[in-house]
């Protein structure tokens, strides 16, 4: 994993080497079945929770619905998916309200839609430490060298994998395309068997 305090380091080092190429960085770890809850109303869930440095529109693809994403000097604000939101308040018109997570509260800046019942925070402390890092380099083709660059010069980890943004298109691309092979192949098959069949039905009758 990589601290807070490691990351905060690596980008004032960044800066000061007027670096051309630097990225948008998001870093993030997940905690999954986090129990939130709100206490007025007496109501609870478990979601998976994200605990968020830098900028937190990078982490998640789930698009807003309403209020904003948390900035990162915010430690008091968080996101939350429209479930989660509806399950605890009966609506998702919450921006405002506020939920507890491990008795410290917290104040709903934004919601968003998802598949699977999210909240997102921003981490204060220094010591925490993250498993993700979201490197967007825009539309540069030599991301994937300046990420694999960016990850060796400043010490962040000798031990990682690299997964580039079209990485879970080329996997569906991949399935769609595996199946049409796997029949293109059955029908080349038995097409020569047949031929084949045909071929030695005609020798015997020539015999």
């Amino acid at each position: 994993a990589v601290t807070k305090k490691k990351l905060m380091k690596v980008e004032e080092m960044i800066l000061e080497q007027a670096d051309n190429h630097i990225p948008e960085l998001a870093a993030f770890h997940m905690t999954e079945h986090t129990k939130i809850v709100e206490q007025e109303l007496g109501r609870s869930t478990q979601v998976t929770l994200y605990g968020v440095y830098g900028q937190m529109q990078q982490v998640t693809p789930s698009q807003l619905t309403a209020g904003n994403f948390v900035t990162s000097e915010d430690y008091a604000g968080c996101v939350i998916d429209e479930d989660s939101a509806f399950a605890i308040f009966g609506s998702t018109q919450v921006v405002g309200q506020s939920i507890e997570i491990d008795k410290k509260e917290y104040y709903i800046r934004g919601v968003i839609e998802s598949e699977m019942p999210i909240v997102m925070i921003q981490e204060k402390a220094e010591t925490a430490e993250f498993w993700n890092l979201e490197l967007n380099y825009g539309n540069l083709l030599q991301g994937r060298e300046y990420a694999t660059q960016l990850m060796s010069n400043y010490g962040l980890s000798s031990d990682y994998i690299l997964i580039e943004q079209n990485f879970i298109g080329d996997c569906i691309g991949n399935l769609l395309v595996l199946p049409v092979l796997v029949i293109v192949v059955v029908v080349f098959v038995s097409q020569w068997r047949r031929i084949h069949r045909n071929a030695t039905m005609e020798g015997e009758k020539m015999k």
